[in-house]
């Protein structure tokens, strides 16, 4: 029995100076020590040796298990030390952290105080208190919003402190994590599609912010007016990722290993000279410039009454040259006018400039389905909310068909274009109905400006 002790680990190691536990667990392991050390016959000996390692094991687990629980009251305390969060649900966390009640009615394993001085609860009971303290926090965030409120801790491992986890990538998208940043290059990361959905998000506008930039080419090929790849978004609603020369560091105000990696960096200047600065130019560049406050954006979203937010990154499918990116913010805006007719104003100014960079690739019904959705939402400023948020909401769905509509129109004018190649080559041995079905899909594209984006999709097949 003795020799086997030795190697039974001290309980006041496993306790630690300031570890906490259910006496019950320490008085099991003590008496299954004592037991086995009085133990004189070989059957007592054998009999004792059995019961000391799941004891020992069970104050393990019991010590673990109020370690984290402090360690999520703790989170949680943190929070609430900074936080605008308003309501019963908070009131409920609150209280409980702060009561040394007894258990009773409200809090049945009593407050947070309580539990921690008396320890009263078996592992499986304060796991699952555990457990409590993180349902009740998240009701709080959820219910207890207010405008500003910070609801980062809706989303999982929003920093990318633990790699991928909570965030599902899409088909084709293998980002790098190193740097405590991420980064997509298209050549070996793919495309960029990466999102966490939440539910049971009250309905509302909020904010998300993140740092990131895009560099639309190899240093030296790109001039800061290159057509976005990359979007941030949130539901319905995007904005682009900022072009990589938006936050250039001027060379007077860079700092070595403060907000830049001069050794490094790229210096770049615009062929007019209006822009010159460092831009960074690796995974450990970006992760300076960003713990430094650079590249900072954000993106507006409108949550419905279904309660359903989705955030992310995404190229649409297009691979980008590189992309880095790291911390989601999440901020709760209200449901007030002021915050609306922001967004209403800016999504406005964003489908004004994809019409006048894409108008080129719309036939007339898409270009005209776009336009009245425009005027509309330019008519909705300064009304009321109901009235803005419709527009919004209406103006948003048309930008999409859109972007859809100029795919599909895209794809058409390839096939057509192949199609008349293969007209002009084969008109003279090509069969009496080949040329009767050239004529056929030739006349339907005359009508190509009064087509549905699903009208266009069908032709494009029939061309091919």
């Amino acid at each position: 029995g003795d020799e086997f002790l030795t190697s039974v680990p001290a309980i006041d190691a496993i306790i630690g100076d300031e570890g906490l536990y259910n006496e019950t667990y320490r008085a099991e392991a003590e008496a299954a020590i004592s037991a086995c050390e009085n133990a004189t016959t070989k059957e007592d000996i054998i009999a004792t040796v059995k019961n000391v390692s799941p004891a020992i094991e069970a104050l393990s687990a019991n010590v673990a298990a109020y370690a984290a629980y402090v360690a999520e009251v703790q989170t949680v305390e943190d929070f609430f030390a900074d936080s605008n969060l308003a309501g019963d649900s908070v009131d409920y966390i609150t209280d409980y952290l702060q009561d040394e009640t007894e258990p009773g009615e409200y809090y049945p394993n009593g407050g947070a105080i309580y539990i921690k001085e008396n320890t009263p609860l078996t592992t499986e009971e304060i796991l699952a208190e555990t457990e409590n303290v993180k349902r009740w926090f998240q009701a709080a965030i959820k219910y207890g919003l207010v405008p500003g409120s910070d609801c980062t801790n809706m989303l999982i491992n929003p920093g990318f402190d633990n790699g991928k986890d909570g965030w599902t990538l899409g088909s084709g998208c293998n980002p790098a994590f190193s740097w405590g940043v991420v980064e997509v290059f298209g050549s070996s990361h793919g495309f960029v599609d990466i999102y966490q959905v939440v539910e049971e998000v009250p309905a509302g506008i909020y904010s998300i912010s993140v740092q990131a930039f895009e560099r639309p080419a190899a240093n030296g090929s790109y001039d800061g007016t290159e057509e976005p790849k990359v979007f941030l978004y949130m539901n319905d609603f995007e904005t682009s990722v900022q072009n990589i020369v938006t936050d250039a560091l001027p060379e007077d105000q860079a700092v070595d290993r403060e907000n830049c990696l001069l050794s490094n960096d790229y210096m770049f200047t615009s062929s007019d000279g209006s822009i010159s600065g460092y831009v960074p130019n690796g995974m450990e560049g970006a992760s300076i410039a960003f713990a430094a406050g650079r590249y900072y954006q954000k993106c507006y979203g409108i949550v419905g009454e279904d309660g359903v937010m989705k955030i992310g990154l995404t190229s649409h499918g297009v691979v980008p040259h590189w992309v880095l990116w790291d911390d989601f913010k999440l901020i709760y805006e209200g449901q007030n006018e002021e915050a609306i007719s922001a967004i209403l104003e800016s999504t406005i100014a964003n489908v004004n400039e994809y019409m006048n960079n894409h108008s080129g690739e719309m036939n007339a019904l898409a270009i005209n389905n776009l336009g009245e959705a425009l005027g509309n939402a330019e008519e909705a400023i300064g009304e009321d909310y109901d009235t803005m948020y419709a527009a919004l909401t209406a103006l948003n769905a048309a930008q999409a068909a859109a972007r859809e509509h100029v795919t599909a129109y895209a794809a058409l004018t390839n096939a057509q274009m192949l199609m008349d190649e293969a007209a002009a080559i084969y008109t003279e041995t090509a069969s009496i109905e080949a040329l009767e079905a050239y004529a056929a899909t030739s006349a339907k594209l005359e009508d190509v400006d009064n087509m549905t984006t699903e009208e266009i999709i069908a032709l494009t097949e029939e061309c091919n």
